[in-house]
């Protein structure tokens, strides 16, 4: 369970840069084009490492389902994280987003993972931190007063991907790694958002150098989170390994109050320190 800790904290802090990367790459791209071109990318260079270190994909139909089915679940929910990142407030949006995490954790439990009282309490402080973070200032810039929130979006991909990352480290992680299972996802990812991009008619020509090189550190930031992850929840608790990585949404509020200036709510700060205090108490449970 302490790797899985120490892959969710790597996980937690590659998609907290992720999310402030992204909200630039959206709002210059957007997001259909931003999604198509940064899977394509992963794709190719997913397809290099399975070459060199993948193994046999098995022909388990219920692990392919598994994983296709959550795939699509995967890429409905970054869709809504770019449009809320794009839309509305960071301070808000990744916070509620990263509750995730308490929506794996408790689709695990319900599914007979057992934990310490002491981890228990851990990824309760995790959640409910996710959740103060998300509170808004009292008081916002004029500018600010018309700007949507996102939450609606945040919410959304937060069911998304809880049930998604759950059905993958439960059923298809363990059947084919963490690597081939990254790599199928970013394969099929890519074929569905190359066929809805023609279908919707949609420009997805890339502009200048700049909004490219936003869509590839979008990119392989969120993969390489994305396979930390796995690996946390192959090597241990998948309940844990899901749950520290929410820890996310305090380093993209801090990264939000220190590069974009967003005004963070005092209980938005308290939300930061319970979720710090919730990823240290797992640690400490796990030695």
């Amino acid at each position: 369970m302490n790797e899985a800790v120490l892959f969710g904290g790597a996980a937690a802090i590659l998609y907290g840069v992720t999310d402030l990367v992204a909200r630039f790459a959206n709002r210059e791209n957007g997001v259909a084009r931003t999604m198509l071109w940064g899977q394509a990318l992963l794709a190719v260079l997913l397809t290099g490492a399975v070459v060199l270190f993948g193994k046999p994909l098995p022909a388990d139909p219920f692990a392919w389902a598994v994983l296709l089915g959550s795939g699509l679940m995967v890429m409905a929910g970054t869709a809504c994280l770019y449009h809320g990142l794009k839309v509305g407030r960071i301070a808000v949006v990744a916070p509620l987003m990263a509750c995730y995490g308490a929506v794996g954790a408790l689709l695990s439990f319900a599914t007979g993972e057992r934990l310490t009282w002491i981890a228990g309490t851990g990824l309760a402080l995790t959640a409910v931190g996710a959740v103060l973070s998300a509170m808004p200032p009292s008081e916002r810039r004029q500018g600010d007063k018309d700007r949507k929130s996102g939450w609606l979006p945040a919410v959304g991909s937060a069911l998304l991907y809880g049930t998604a990352y759950w059905h993958q480290g439960k059923y298809a992680v363990p059947v084919f790694g963490a690597l081939d299972a990254i790599w199928v996802y970013y394969v099929f990812a890519t074929l569905v958002a190359a066929v809805i991009a023609v279908v919707w008619r949609q420009d997805i020509r890339l502009a200048g150098m700049r909004d490219t090189l936003l869509i590839a550190v979008t990119a392989i930031l969120a993969a390489a989170g994305y396979l930390a992850l796995a690996f946390g929840q192959a090597s241990g608790s998948v309940a844990v390994a899901t749950a520290v990585s929410a820890a996310a949404s305090a380093i993209t509020v801090l990264l939000a109050r220190l590069f974009v200036h967003e005004k963070v709510a005092v209980t938005g700060w308290v939300g930061v320190a319970f979720v710090v205090a919730g990823v240290a108490i797992l640690h400490l449970s796990v030695g």
